[in-house]
Order: structure tokens, then sequence, then C-alpha cells
């Protein structure tokens, strides 16, 4: 992505479990991770380079104005999405009481009818892997590349048994 398309850092927030974070834009993209610590290398790199690095998207599509805030002053992001035809809101979050590195994101409609845009390209090893994405069920995906496995949203890792982005060694 050329530098001028790049959001200005001053457009990204932050969420965190005191053991790693991510960077999000305004836009909804999750734009830098690394899993399960902040010194395990990253699997969204977009910040870097462009969506090809790794991102988690979640936006609504024909967005005409983004309000955030952070939830009574925790690390908890919201994003409300107003569209021509509604709004939506979207939720991040990285839970600190079980020891996991999992990331929640939750979409309400708030009003009318919003689409949404939804993308996952995790990129392994700062966006240098592309990883063997496997589907098992229709209620679990994950991409293994090399000794990690991170595990998409609203599924259960075999490894840890978490919900949500997970990031475990075999």
């Amino acid at each position: 992505m050329p530098a001028a398309a790049r959001p200005p850092i001053e457009d990204y927030a932050f969420i965190g479990n005191r053991r790693t974070g991510a960077v999000i834009s305004r836009e909804g993209s999750i734009d830098w991770l690394c899993l399960p610590d902040f010194d395990d290398p990253a699997c969204f790199t977009a910040i870097l380079g462009g969506p090809e690095h790794g991102r988690w998207l979640l936006t609504a599509s024909g967005c005409t104005e983004v309000e955030r805030t952070y939830v009574h002053d925790a690390m908890v992001l919201q994003t409300t999405y107003t569209t021509p035809t509604g709004r939506a809101r979207v939720t991040d979050v990285m839970p600190t009481e079980s020891g996991r590195a999992d990331l929640l994101r939750r979409v309400e409609g708030l009003e009318g009818t919003v689409t949404m845009q939804h993308e996952w390209i995790v990129r392994p090893w700062y966006g240098r892997q592309r990883p063997w994405i496997h589907t098992g069920d229709p209620t679990r995906l994950s991409a293994v590349a090399g000794r990690r496995a991170t595990c998409s949203p609203a599924t259960r890792c075999r490894r840890c048994a978490s919900r949500g982005s997970c990031a475990s060694s075999r």
C-alpha cells in the first residue's frame, strides 16, 4: 500500500490484554497483532505494508461517519459506523482473565440496515508466510503456518479450548 493510502498513526486505537495488543484503524482494520505475546512474530502487519501482509477488517460498507470511544476508561474499544441506511457498532476487546490470547469482535445493529464487510487475512511471521487454512466444520476455521495455529472468531480451538482468536504452539 502506498504511504499516502495508509491511515495516519493518530487514526489508530490500541487494545490489549497485558500480554499482547492490537492496533485498530478507524476503518475497523486490525493492522498489527502479535500472538500470543508482544515478543512473538506478528500475524497482522498491514500497518507496515498493505492488506496482503495480514489484517482483520470488520467495517460498515458505505460508511459516512465513524465515532470511536473507549468504554469506561478500559481497553474496550467501541466504533460506531453511520451509513446512509443505518448505524452499527463494533466492540473490540482482548479479555485479561483467561490467560489466553483472545481477541473478540462483536457487531451490533443500532438502527436501520447496515451491510458489514469482513476480511480475515492471516500472514504469520510479519507477513512472510501464507498459512494453510483449514475448515473442520462450519463453526471452525484455523490458519496453520509452522508451529503456530491461529483460530478464527466464534470457534473453539482444539488446543486451548478458547473461543475467539488464539494462538497456541503445537
